[in-house]
């Protein structure tokens, strides 16, 4: 570790290597684009991912009852859902929705002048769920036996894609900072290979003089490893600037536009410049062995 941290905050050494000019430029603004790109997508996933969890973390502490049944039947069937409701373990609560509240439901999808009253809707129970929740399948078939045609809803159908989509979010976030982090380590190793090849008087005359293969590298990895932090450092900073001013939006409408669930992790600004200078310098490694073994 101290030998890493050496290379790169150490005294400077007399550069014995062709100025990378241009390249060394190129390094670095590519590396600014790629760390924006890696935090805004990790940035991104994780929106997503909060957002989402919270829609699961919702809908897991609340259940339904929906009661289908002939008109006069369906008070003694949605009294004895109550009833069974009543004791059931892992139940804090049971109430029936209102035409009201049925109406905000609909109103969605019917609009908000829609006639509720007019249509064919079952009875709907809300259920606040304690603990781990009730047993699904228990709870069913106790309603079936006291009042047919109550169904238990758990929301395990709308919970399921919300939690394939979180961790399909979260792949893709990460899949998007592994393809910046190799787009650098090639770019770097191109700008590498091109600075060696056009520098091959200079190489020819150090090893004349006895340099190794090994000390010419390192000519050529301190300089585009620190072009590479620096460039991420402006990348990562900037992308997190943007990302705090992605707009805060509270209440419903914040869980459907997804924008409340950005928020900077300010950890990245000092590990993007950090995997940025390591990348390079890995990069700058292998192509400077590979040239340097071809010449």
């Amino acid at each position: 570790m101290s030998r890493l941290l050496t290379r790169f905050f150490g005294p400077p050494e007399t550069p014995i290597a062709p100025r990378a000019g241009l390249v060394g430029g190129l390094i670095s603004l590519v590396a600014a684009a790629m760390a924006f790109l890696a935090v805004a997508a990790f940035e991104a996933g994780v929106a997503a991912d909060r957002v989402a969890g919270r829609w699961s973390g919702e809908l897991a502490k609340s259940a339904t009852v929906r009661i289908t049944a002939p008109a006069e039947d369906a008070q003694a069937v949605t009294a004895a859902a109550l009833r069974v409701l009543e004791i059931a373990p892992g139940i804090a609560s049971a109430r029936i929705l209102s035409e009201t509240e049925n109406q905000a439901l609909l109103s969605p999808w019917l609009g908000r002048d829609a006639d509720v009253a007019a249509l064919p809707l079952p009875i709907l129970i809300d259920i606040t769920v304690s603990g781990r929740g009730p047993d699904a399948a228990d709870i069913q078939r106790q309603l079936e036996l006291a009042a047919p045609g109550a169904v238990y809803d758990d929301h395990g159908e709308w919970r399921a894609p919300l939690i394939t989509a979180a961790r399909g979010l979260r792949i893709i976030a990460g899949i998007g900072v592994a393809l910046t982090v190799v787009a650098l380590a090639v770019m770097v190793a191109m700008a590498a290979s091109a600075t060696l090849w056009s520098g091959s008087a200079v190489v020819r005359t150090l090893r004349l003089i006895g340099a190794e293969d090994r000390m010419i590298s390192r000519a050529f990895e301190r300089p585009f490893a620190l072009r590479a932090a620096f460039g991420a450092a402006c990348g990562a900073a900037l992308a997190l600037i943007f990302v705090e001013q992605m707009p805060r939006i509270d209440g419903v409408d914040a869980l459907i536009a997804g924008a409340s669930g950005y928020g900077p992790t300010w950890w990245l600004a000092p590990l993007a410049p950090l995997v940025a200078g390591l990348t390079a310098l890995i990069a700058t490694r292998i192509a400077a062995f590979v040239v340097l073994r071809r010449s």
